[in-house]
């Protein structure tokens, strides 16, 4: 009887994705903040135009955090991981969906 060995891969380019992502979906949040483009803007109308913001600031913050959370306990779990097979990939494939999606959410939520 033959043996069927199950493919198993390196983490590194699972890790090396994974930040990518991470990263690019954290500097993503950032855009949704917009400085006044009001020329010769005065200090009332430059307040009035941040506090008109908040509600970005507010999904900022909150989404940033969630997505900080997500990656240290991402790289928690794959820390102690050696190897991992095609189910894995794929897993961490559709939770890098969700994260990627953060920036696209934060931005309904600020709006």
């Amino acid at each position: 009887m033959r043996r069927i060995l199950k493919r198993t891969y390196s983490l590194e380019r699972l890790n090396a994705l994974s930040d990518g992502v991470y990263a690019f979906s954290l500097t993503l949040l950032v855009l949704d903040l917009k400085a006044p483009e009001i020329p010769g803007v005065t200090n009332p109308e430059l307040i009035a135009d941040l506090l008109g913001q908040i509600p970005n600031f507010i999904a900022y913050i909150i989404s940033f955090l969630i997505v900080a959370c997500f990656w240290i306990i991402h790289h928690r779990i794959l820390h102690s991981v050696t190897k991992c097979d095609e189910g894995a990939l794929k897993l961490n494939l559709l939770h890098l969906l969700f994260v990627s999606l953060t920036p696209y959410c934060a931005s309904l939520i600020g709006h």
